[in-house]
């Protein structure tokens, strides 16, 4: 038998990035002075599984470095070069998402158009990221819209609900507020602190105390303590009315 030689973990070189290469790796799409183009001929030669991993990781760049409207021509580009090509639902997923979290209404309804005229089925996920994005951009009806369509093909959870009847609450609309918190608690959906709190806080500001009471004692029914934040609520209440022993009665 011939013995090879061998080398010890301390013999080999452990290569460093210098500062330079660092750099490069880390710099955001936005600072060079082009965009990644897509070769028709590449699309054309790739297996199908290869393409959708790459045009994921394409997406997954894009989006990971900001550059939402290059996520958004690429997904343009692909329907147009590959007509027949279906768009993963996860892709349309984190396309949304993102958008919500820069409040760019117009751009994610487009995306969930071409999800619909794609015949992809939205998911939970998917509903929530549409009725977030409408909520914080201040379209409560537009939500409601989504929501209607979400009910008609997936079951809402508590995100869906509390994001609504978060947004009316911001609105001043407290009566489609509890409407909505009552259709969730016929339901079956069990609302957690956050989202009593929420609706406390609108009655607080409507000073609506006779309502407040009745959340309150559903709050504690369904066996949710008050928090300080719950306090805090009931301060501003019933502190304008000059009711501390109220509050402290809420408290105990």
């Amino acid at each position: 038998l011939h013995s090879f030689p061998t080398r010890r973990s301390s013999d080999l070189e452990n290569p460093a990035f210098d500062s330079q290469t660092k750099e490069t790796l880390t710099t955001k799409q936005s600072k060079f002075g082009s965009s990644c183009e897509i070769s028709t001929k590449t699309l054309k030669v790739t297996s199908f599984d290869e393409f959708e991993a790459t045009f994921a990781a394409m997406i997954d760049a894009c989006v990971t470095n900001g550059a939402v409207d290059d996520a958004l021509e690429v997904l343009r580009t692909m329907k147009t070069e590959i007509p027949d090509f279906t768009t993963p639902s996860g892709i349309y997923l984190a396309l949304i998402k993102v958008l919500a979290q820069r409040k760019e209404q117009a751009k994610a309804m487009e995306v969930y158009e071409d999800m619909r005229n794609s015949r992809v089925q939205p998911n939970l996920a998917t509903f929530n990221a549409l009725i977030d994005v409408c909520a914080r951009c201040g379209d409560v009806e537009r939500a409601a819209t989504v929501f209607r369509e979400m009910c008609l093909r997936v079951t809402p959870d508590l995100t869906t609900y509390a994001t609504i009847i978060k947004g009316y609450v911001v609105q001043g609309d407290l009566e489609q507020a509890i409407q909505l918190f009552t259709l969730m608690r016929k339901r079956g959906v069990a609302p957690d602190a956050m989202l009593f709190n929420a609706i406390l806080d609108g009655c607080a500001r409507k000073q609506m105390v006779s309502l407040a009471g009745h959340i309150l004692s559903d709050m504690e029914t369904s066996g949710i303590a008050p928090s300080n934040h719950t306090l805090a609520i009931l301060v501003k209440l019933h502190g304008k009315n000059h009711d501390i022993e109220k509050i402290g009665r809420a408290h105990v």
